[in-house]
C-alpha cells in the first residue's frame, strides 16, 4: 500500500514539474506590426521560421526596466539632448534572450551602422545591458538620428576592460552562436 502511495506521489510530482517547464517556455507571440528587432542563431524558441521577432507589443510584454545614468553628449548630439541625467526604459537583454532560449554561449549585437557588440552570456548576465526603447519617457524612434527603436545600453558601472560601455544604437539584429567572429567585447 505504502509503495503505492510514493508512486502516485512521484507521478503527480513528475506531472506538476513537467506542467511548470512547460509553462516557462511560453512561445513568443507572433509579432503583427513593425519588427523593433530579431534574435536569430541557436534559439530555441522561435516565433516566425528560425527568428524571434519582437515588435511594439511583443516588446512590451517582457517585463519593461529602467536605468538612469549620464551619457557622454556625443551619444545624442543629432537629437538636441543634452549631458545629464538620462532616464531608459527597456527590456533587458538577458530578459530577451530567455524568452528566445539561447542553445548557444555567445550573443553578437548588430545595429544599423552595422557595428557590433559581442558578449558570452555570462557576461551579458553580469553586465545587466538594456536594449532601451524610451529615453526620458521618449520612443528612440522619435528623437532624430539614427537611433532606431531600441538601443543596447549599458549601467553606469558596467566596465569591459576598465572602460565605460558606450551604447549601439539602432538595433535591429541579435545572434547567438557557439563561438563569434566579432571581438569579444568583455
Amino acid at each position: 500500500m505504502l509503495s503505492s502511495y510514493f508512486q502516485i506521489s512521484i507521478f503527480i510530482l513528475c506531472a506538476v514539474v513537467s506542467s511548470c517547464f512547460c509553462l516557462c517556455a511560453d512561445p513568443i507571440r507572433v509579432p503583427e506590426g513593425r519588427i523593433y528587432f530579431r534574435v536569430q542563431g541557436d534559439i530555441k524558441n522561435p516565433n516566425r521560421g528560425d527568428h524571434a521577432l519582437f515588435d511594439k507589443t511583443t516588446f512590451k510584454k517582457l517585463p519593461m526596466t529602467e536605468l538612469t545614468h549620464t551619457m557622454p553628449p556625443s551619444v545624442f548630439t543629432a537629437t538636441g539632448i543634452k549631458a545629464g541625467p538620462l532616464r531608459y526604459k527597456g527590456v533587458l537583454l538577458e530578459t530577451v534572450l530567455d524568452a528566445a532560449q539561447p542553445d548557444s554561449s555567445f550573443v553578437k549585437i548588430t545595429g544599423t551602422d552595422d557595428q557590433s557588440l559581442a558578449f558570452s552570456m555570462a557576461d551579458i548576465k553580469k553586465l545587466h545591458p538594456l536594449l532601451a526603447s524610451e529615453v526620458n519617457e521618449k520612443p528612440l524612434h522619435t528623437m532624430g538620428g539614427d537611433l532606431g527603436e531600441v538601443m543596447l545600453v549599458f549601467p553606469e558601472s558596467a566596465r569591459i576592460n576598465n572602460a565605460t560601455v558606450v551604447p549601439l544604437a539602432g538595433i535591429y539584429k541579435i545572434t547567438v552562436e557557439p563561438h563569434t567572429e566579432v571581438e569579444q567585447a568583455a
